[in-house]
């Protein structure tokens, strides 16, 4: 997760934060410590505190997110709503540096649950997620100044930065949730596609194990896909009138996703938008 290679020097990998360029930037961190300590004279966090910190400051401000798991350094907190009568889960994922004085926070939509602690930012249909700071700001990038939340280590400082975390994702994230639960429901795409992958009926771990391994061998490229499921379903996709120019461009990977998604399902049988249970 490289923020701006050009005015950012800390990349978030498997939620690690990894300083590539000491100086100017470590400064930086070390000043806004030392402005922090001079006004906060709390406790020093204690190992496992930022945990108790999230679980307690998120119950006003989103009292529908509930503590999911801990793991690749992250805090993950969810919300499960339904559409097409498929489980959407929603998170919201912070980051937490002790050493580097830093907190991050992601954000994401996902009709596929194997997709959740993927960690890639994505614009796709029906798995979306992202930055909280790039939605907050409208953008791709930020300075380094303004890329992170910091904090100074200890109980109170980082407390108020929890609750500034907070109250961002409920200004800017919970519409980001409202809005992509409205595009699930109405985009002729997504719908056309659940139908057709609740009607599938195909051994599920082949299809997974074909589609990988056709990927790999072009190269990661998704138009290298010939499976004869992707084919068809791509045609039917693109066979549908009245989409914008852009959406129409992400047809290839939403198919493979819904195909993924299906591969993924652990149920018998997905849900068919048009007739119910099938």
């Amino acid at each position: 997760m490289e923020k701006n290679k050009n005015a950012i020097h800390f990349i978030l990998i498997n939620g690690i934060f990894y300083n590539f360029v000491i100086g100017i930037q470590s400064n930086y961190v070390m000043k806004l410590r030392e402005i922090f300590q001079k006004k906060d004279d709390s406790p020093e966090l204690k190992r496992g505190e930022i945990k108790e910190i999230l679980i307690r400051t998120a119950t006003k401000p989103l009292p529908e997110f509930k503590y999911l798991t801990y793991t690749n350094h992250s805090y993950f907190f969810q919300r499960m709503r339904s559409v097409l009568d498929l489980d959407v889960t929603e998170i919201i994922s912070i980051q937490f540096s002790l050493n580097e004085g830093m907190m991050d926070c992601n954000i994401g939509s996902f009709l596929n649950r194997q997709n959740l602690f993927d960690g890639t930012y994505s614009s796709s249909l029906i798995n979306p997620n992202g930055c909280l700071k790039f939605l907050k700001n409208n953008t791709g990038a930020l300075p380094y100044e303004k890329a992170y939340y910091y904090h100074n280590g200890r109980v109170r400082t980082t407390e108020k930065v929890v609750q500034e975390i907070f109250a961002d994702c409920q200004k800017y994230a919970l519409p980001f949730f409202d809005k992509q639960l409205n595009r699930l429901q109405n985009n002729p795409l997504v719908f056309k596609g659940i139908d057709y992958i609740s009607r599938l009926d195909t051994n599920k771990a082949s299809l997974k194990k074909d589609l990988e391994e056709e990927l790999k061998h072009g190269n990661y490229c998704i138009s290298s896909i010939k499976h004869p499921n992707y084919l068809e379903l791509k045609k039917l996709l693109q066979g549908i009138e009245g989409i914008d120019r852009e959406i129409r461009k992400g047809i290839p990977k939403l198919t493979y996703e819904l195909l993924e998604l299906y591969a993924d399902n652990d149920k018998e049988n997905l849900i068919n938008p048009y007739y119910g249970i099938i």
